[in-house]
């Protein structure tokens, strides 16, 4: 994974002065009856997106929560990361593709990545159905 879009979402990483913007930018992920009560994050190293529950930064550490699948799908905060900030989304791109991964824990902690969505933004706002890996 890219190092700069791995600070939005992986456990951890210091990142002494780099700011979280608010974000209305959202993905939900369809499909994932397989992985209920597991947690996910999705990341697009091209755009520079990240997708989690939330983040938070207490001193030099960017702290990411993974979202909880239920009932098959799950509905992630989206970040574009620029400059040592995690941006608010507000694009309108196609065809955008997330490696999803998955997690037993919110923190990410042994987490996988088990396929893709890809997705259709209108102002920061998307929703697809994941693919499995084969």
């Amino acid at each position: 994974m890219d190092a700069v879009v791995s600070k939005q979402c992986s456990k951890g990483e210091t990142t002494p002065s780099y700011t979280i913007e608010d974000t209305n930018g959202r993905l939900t992920i369809t499909g994932l009856s397989s992985y209920n009560d597991q947690y996910v994050q999705a990341m697009n190293e091209s755009n520079r997106l990240g997708a989690c529950a939330s983040l938070t930064n207490s001193g030099e550490d960017v702290t990411p929560k993974w979202g909880l699948v239920a009932d098959g799908k799950v509905t992630l905060k989206v970040w574009v990361n620029a400059d040592n900030k995690a941006g608010k989304y507000q694009g309108s791109d196609s065809n955008v593709e997330f490696d999803v991964y998955i997690s037993p824990n919110e923190l990410g902690d042994g987490g996988a990545t088990v396929g893709t969505v890809t997705v259709t933004f209108t102002s920061g706002i998307g929703t697809g159905a994941f693919t499995p890996s084969p």
